[in-house]
């Protein structure tokens, strides 16, 4: 009988030792989402959407201000595809057809887009 408590006592101040252990605090990933991107106000170094936009949709032969399948020349032409998911869909996600079709976005480059439009699509 004093075997048996002996070992209960044992293992219970072994689960109890456990228990206290603390280990070191995991750091978190750090997202480019964990920041504000900005769709036209830049500091230097920093790539706007503006300036990702500008330079692969707003061209004279896809996006420009005659085109059918948006103007993306200007926040509030952008804003119309972004509101219907389009800007997602064809240029972060490419469920469909990939955009641009000159060469697809950096996954930078999309993942900035998709973050500014996670964080709202702001005009900032």
């Amino acid at each position: 009988m004093k075997k048996n408590i002996l070992f209960l006592s044992s293992i219970l101040l072994m689960f109890g030792a456990c228990l206290n252990e603390k280990g070191p605090i995991p750091k978190k990933a750090v997202s480019l989402c964990d920041s504000i991107v900005h769709y036209k106000v830049a500091s230097a170094g920093y790539v706007t959407v503006d300036s990702i936009i500008q330079l692969n949709c707003a061209t004279p032969h896809c996006h420009n201000a005659s085109s059918i399948y948006g103007d993306f020349t200007t926040y509030q032409g952008l804003k119309i595809e972004v509101d219907n998911n389009k800007l997602r869909e064809y240029a972060v996600q490419y469920i469909t057809d990939p955009m641009p079709a000159s060469a697809p976005l950096t996954a930078a480059e999309k993942s900035k887009i998709d973050c500014w439009i996670k964080q709202g699509a702001q005009n900032n």
